[in-house]
């Protein structure tokens, strides 16, 4: 015997697509048991991004559309400048003229001390 807490409503359609007729959520409002799950079909130019899904009396997932050319908005990658050199600089600067007079090279921020270890920063 099958609970009422252990049944959801069948949400409306996702936007930009429908639940096709005869499915558990083809009308919204409909029982869904738990352990049930409807994928909805998606408008030309969408694609579907998750499931419906009922657990134990609760919506936990809920299907929608979206652009099928859907690529992540501007806040999520970095636009942050790249850190000056000075910034990560593994030495100091104070050493370079101490560098400069130990070894037989030191240009465009690389020392190498005995022509053996070079130095960047």
């Amino acid at each position: 015997d099958v609970t009422a807490a252990s049944t959801c409503s069948a949400p409306a359609a996702p936007a930009n697509g429908v639940y096709a007729a005869g499915t558990l959520c083809a009308t919204q409002g409909a029982t869904m048991y738990s352990g049930n799950q409807c994928h909805p079909t998606c408008s030309a130019g969408y694609a579907i991004n998750g499931t419906t899904r009922c657990v134990k009396g609760v919506i936990t997932e809920k299907a929608t559309c979206i652009p099928s050319t859907f690529s992540p908005s501007p806040s999520s990658t970095s636009t942050s400048p790249s850190p000056s050199p000075s910034s990560t600089s593994p030495i100091s600067s104070a050493l370079v003229p101490t560098l400069a007079a130990a070894g037989p090279f030191v240009a465009a921020g690389v020392a190498c001390l005995l022509n053996l270890l070079c130095l960047g920063w």
